[in-house]
């Protein structure tokens, strides 16, 4: 074999990885379906890639470079929907998660009115902004734990000292006076 066909046949292997690499696969042309290899072809190349191996013609159609052009903008624009697809999806990820923190709120919140037995949200709300102000206006003034006489602490004075005056107004009896027991 002569050098000069070498390097020819050297040229067109190159020739035919560089259409390989850059080119786009076509349905296959008469050599490629008989011999069921991949057909692909470069823009600018009028045979696809295993024919410029081969050396042989190619009835396969190269696209034009208008086509090239429009597979381009089409690639481009299907990137772009892709793109504000996903922002979409980013979105209604953060709507859903915030609706599950408005959901648990509202579980909390009617579990507490279910706790305290009033009829509505309103109420409860209500209630709340009453023991605020009432404990806004009940200062704690530092004393000493109650004990008895022999320096053990008395549990039963503790709790009333800790229980605020507000608790006995409300079930209408005097904070200085404890509720009744059924038995007494």
């Amino acid at each position: 074999m002569s050098s000069s066909r070498h390097i020819k046949i050297k040229e067109r292997h190159l020739l035919a990885d560089r259409i390989e690499r850059n080119g786009i696969a076509m349905p296959p042309c008469s050599n490629c379906l008989r011999s069921e290899r991949s057909c692909i072809v470069a823009p600018g190349h009028r045979r696809c890639n295993e024919c410029t191996r081969r050396n042989s013609k190619c009835d396969g159609c190269a696209p034009t470079p208008v086509e090239w052009e429009k597979l381009r903008k089409e690639e481009e624009r299907l990137e772009a929907e892709e793109e504000a697809a996903a922002a979409q999806e980013q979105e209604a990820f953060a709507r859903r998660m915030r609706l599950r923190k408005q959901q648990k709120a509202l579980k909390t919140r009617g579990a507490e009115m279910l706790r305290r037995g009033l009829q509505s949200l309103d109420e409860l709300e209500a209630a709340e902004e009453l023991e605020r102000s009432t404990l806004a206006k009940s200062t704690p003034v530092p004393m000493s734990p109650p004990t008895t006489s022999s320096g053990v602490l008395d549990l039963g004075e503790v709790l009333f000292a800790v229980l605020s005056p507000g608790f006995f107004d409300r079930l209408g009896v005097g904070a200085d006076t404890p509720p009744a027991s059924l038995d007494s």
